[in-house]
Formats: structure tokens, C-alpha cells, sequence
């Protein structure tokens, strides 16, 4: 937590003009965070989907195509 505060005691000095820069990259950040969350949940599902679409092919009668 001191982080924060010290970083609300910085922004408190800032000119508003900086301000209004810094809120657009704060906002940018927030948007980043969300964003890889959410690419990172599409991916996850996508490689289960793929997982359990081939699970099928696992069974003794198939082995004699394992390196094929």
C-alpha cells in the first residue's frame, strides 16, 4: 500500500496537463490487463477444444498409427 500512496502523492503534484496523460495511460493499462486476460482465456479454451477433439484417437486399436 505505500506504493500507492506515494504514487497518489506524486500524481497530486503533477500539473493537469500531465494529469490528463497520465489518466489516458492508466486507462491504456487497464485495457491491456483485460485484453491479455481475455486472450489468454480464448487460448486456453482453444487448446482444450483441440485437446478433446483428438482424445478419440487414443485407443489401442489406433496405436498402429502413432508415427505414422
Amino acid at each position: 500500500m505505500l506504493n500507492r500512496e506515494y504514487l497518489k502523492h506524486e500524481i497530486d503534484v503533477l500539473p493537469d496537463h500531465i494529469v490528463v496523460k497520465l489518466h489516458e495511460f492508466v486507462l491504456f493499462l487497464k485495457f491491456s490487463a483485460i485484453h491479455d486476460q481475455s486472450e489468454k482465456a480464448i487460448f486456453n479454451d482453444l487448446l482444450t477444444a483441440s485437446m478433446s477433439s483428438t482424445d478419440f484417437w487414443h485407443t489401442p486399436e489406433d496405436e498402429v498409427w502413432d508415427n505414422a
